[in-house]
């Protein structure tokens, strides 16, 4: 992020605005510019898609708040009604209780800076549920006890029927992707990443043969093994697991 002009007062630092991001440059903070939200009585799918797409977050700082608005759109969808027509009851409050909460979003602060260092280490998360799955990724260096959260992403559920250990692998395959950007913008080797998953099917899977599954699980593991080591991926309990709070919607 580059300021090219800014008059700075000797009492006050600028706030500068960059894609619906607000950098607060005195903490080096960044923060999210959410517009008022007038919480209407007659909920549309127009109303509901725009203020959806108003909250511009491209590295998932709020995630477990944008997930659950893609589960509330994905309905929308299923309900099939006009742009301009009212919601059902149900779908009113799930909408209404939504854009109750986005004024908040404007208090989420995180800080710009990420400190990494030569010893820092890549650490994935991924997790699925029978509604959504994401993965999360993050730094930590172990001599100073320094975290940091890097990216997160999160997606819906397909609506043909797919098994939890299945959908556990394409989140598993999805993190590995986003991983790689990662460490491609970071500048770190895949080697230095350690994956976690709470799916026992997953690390079973990863830690045999492709030639011994069939198609679908046969060629994610493939794509597993071209990247990374099977001794890369490890387990963490459901509870301690980074990415649980993304999808627990």
């Amino acid at each position: 992020m580059r300021v090219f002009e800014t008059k700075i007062s000797e009492s006050e630092l600028p706030v500068v605005k960059k894609l619906g991001l607000l950098w607060n440059a005195e903490m080096d903070q960044l923060t999210f510019n959410v517009k008022p939200v007038d919480i209407e009585s007659n909920y549309t799918k127009r109303l509901f898609v725009s203020r959806h797409y108003s909250v511009f977050d491209p590295l998932g700082f709020l995630s477990p708040y944008s997930i659950r608005g893609k589960i509330v759109l994905q309905e929308i969808w299923l309900e099939e009604t006009e742009w301009d027509e009212r919601l059902s009851k149900d779908l009113q409050t799930n909408v209404k209780t939504w854009l109750s909460e986005m004024p908040s979003l404007s208090q989420v602060k995180i800080d710009r800076n990420m400190n990494i260092t030569e010893n820092s280490q890549i650490h994935t998360f991924v997790d699925t549920s029978s509604e959504a799955s994401g993965a999360v990724v993050y730094t930590c260096t172990e001599n100073d006890n320094n975290v940091n959260f890097v990216i997160s992403k999160s997606w819906v559920a397909p609506l043909k029927s797919v098994s939890i250990p299945r959908l556990e692998l394409v989140g598993a395959v999805f993190g590995l992707q986003l991983t790689q950007k990662v460490c491609t913008a970071l500048k770190t080797d895949m080697t230095k990443v350690i994956f976690w998953s709470d799916s026992m099917n997953v690390l079973w899977w990863i830690h045999g043969h492709c030639r011994q599954f069939k198609n679908f699980v046969a060629n994610r593991i493939w794509m597993i093994h071209l990247e990374t080591k099977p001794q890369q991926w490890r387990y963490v309990p459901t509870k301690q697991n980074a990415t649980d709070g993304i999808i627990s919607v």
